[in-house]
């Protein structure tokens, strides 16, 4: 018999047409009428009280009930707002997998806390949650322990605390950290509990069978607050999506471990154009895009750039499709005999037209934009009257390659100083591919030239042929990171 019970977090709101769901980190709005309404609270005193799953689903509803039971039940379960298994406490059966297991755990683990104030308000934190522990008064970080899990705490402000892990890894990650922020002043009261409770609540869910935050967390006092800073992982998570992306290059650029310096996207508005900001290894990185976050993955990039070398010889980028079309779109740019100047009607493109119409009437510049056939792909670039070349790019259409450089432009005239320009490279969004080549694609594009970004390689392929560089000594350090080094067609790294 599996008996299955309402998380005690799960809260309803009846709506006009149905039901709105809420729970520890998850929601779902049901439609129905008003019937949903009388379903849920014959459902939830069930649920509430303890049902045999089958019996739920089976014999207790009216027998034309039971689709709209079953319907409600599987939502119920694929969110995580019921459990199956014995009653618990509310806090672990909140949010546990299997809350009566975890409060077993807990139950039978012990732990022990050296260090002053801050270790003796981590034993007040784990007592609270049922863990047995044994304060050892002492001087120097904190070391919450039990078994092969330990916490390692600096309290110092910013008070650094560690994951999970054994502890010479977890003295090790501090130590990086206060390296990495240094020390301002001693800790507040407010501050000292706070990383007690976060130090706690790691240790509880390793005890307790649960997954812990991986993250070195950093409490602040001047506004009081936690900021988490992951490590590069040895085998990261693709970054094959835009939003996966983002979370790579918020590791590349981490304050505490990354192997850049963080980005800043408030030196600048973020209208018509995103903007971003970087000091990169070497020089400073200006970035554009057309949103904030296609800024910032082209300022990591650029700022990343700078410990290869030439984006010509070697390029990084968030994958191998990314990384080797910087490649050779760089090549490209850098031979100008590649091609045959030739004017065409780019403007017809509904992109080129909107950000000619950004420049030339909401920012007043006075650009040109001159083209080159790549027999198969374009070249473009946004000139001044001057001659300065505001913004590049290279893409399979002409209209395309015309729009990204006019970014490039309006971002240089923004801030003021050269910038790096967006590209068709990026990975796209994690959306459908009809939603991509639809009104949501357009909204958010240059996301749907990443679709046709491999057509892309193979003319420019031909066009500079099959050189490869040599894989500078970083490419190990950005693959840490989650990044690619491309030095040729073919061969990333």
């Amino acid at each position: 018999m599996s008996t299955l019970r309402l998380r005690p977090a799960v809260r309803a709101t009846a709506t006009t047409s149905g039901l709105h769901l809420r729970g520890w980190d998850s929601s779902v709005t049901i439609d129905g009428g008003t019937g949903v309404h009388a379903l849920w609270r014959w459902l939830d005193g069930h649920l509430s009280a303890g049902v045999d799953r089958e019996a739920l689903l089976t014999e207790l509803p009216p027998p034309s009930a039971r689709p709209a039971v079953r319907l409600l039940v599987d939502q119920l379960e694929d969110l995580g707002m019921v459990y199956a298994g014995e009653r618990a406490p509310d806090w672990l059966a909140a949010f546990a997998d299997a809350p009566a297991d975890a409060g077993r755990r807990l139950s039978a683990a012990t732990a022990v806390v050296t260090g002053g104030p801050l270790g003796a308000a981590v034993v007040a934190a784990l007592v609270r949650c049922g863990v047995r522990a044994e304060h050892v008064p002492g001087e120097g970080p904190v070391i919450a322990a039990s078994g092969e899990h330990a916490v390692v705490i600096d309290g110092e402000v910013p008070i650094v605390v560690s994951p999970v892990t054994e502890p010479d890894t977890a003295h090790a990650l501090v130590q990086h950290a206060r390296g990495a922020l240094g020390t301002t002043s001693a800790p507040t009261p407010a501050a000292r509990e706070l990383a007690a409770w976060i130090a706690a609540d790691r240790l509880v869910r390793a005890l307790a069978g649960m997954a812990a935050d991986p993250a070195v967390a950093v409490v602040r006092t001047d506004p009081l607050g936690v900021t988490r800073h992951t490590r590069p992982d040895s085998t990261p998570p693709a970054a094959d999506t835009l939003d996966a992306a983002l979370l790579a290059a918020d590791v590349l650029a981490d304050p505490v471990f990354g192997l850049l310096r963080p980005v800043r996207v408030d030196t600048h508005p973020q209208l018509p154009v995103g903007l971003a900001e970087v000091d990169g290894p070497r020089a400073p990185v200006t970035a554009a895009g057309t949103t904030t976050d296609t800024a910032r993955l082209a300022a990591v990039t650029a700022a990343a750039q700078q410990l290869l070398g030439p984006a010509r010889d070697s390029a990084v980028g968030f994958t191998a499709s990314h990384a080797l079309g910087l490649l050779l779109r760089h090549r490209v740019h850098a031979d100008p005999a590649l091609g045959t100047p030739r004017d065409t009607d780019w403007r017809t493109d509904p992109q080129a037209a909107r950000w000619t119409r950004t420049t030339g009437h909401r920012l007043g510049l006075d650009v040109t934009v001159g083209t080159r056939d790549l027999g198969g792909a374009w070249h473009a670039v946004a000139v001044a009257p001057s001659g300065d070349v505001l913004g590049w790019a290279v893409e399979l259409t002409a209209g395309s390659a015309a729009a990204l450089a006019l970014v490039a432009a309006a971002g240089r005239h923004i801030a003021g100083t050269p910038v790096v320009g967006p590209s068709g490279a990026l990975p796209a969004p994690d959306i459908t591919t009809d939603d991509l080549r639809g009104d949501l694609g357009a909204w958010l594009w240059p996301a749907p030239l990443a679709e046709r970004e491999p057509q892309l390689h193979d003319v420019l392929g031909r066009l500079v042929g099959g050189r490869h560089g040599t894989a500078p000594p970083a490419a190990a350090d950005l693959a840490r990171a989650g990044l690619t080094v491309a030095t040729g067609p073919g061969s990333p790294c």
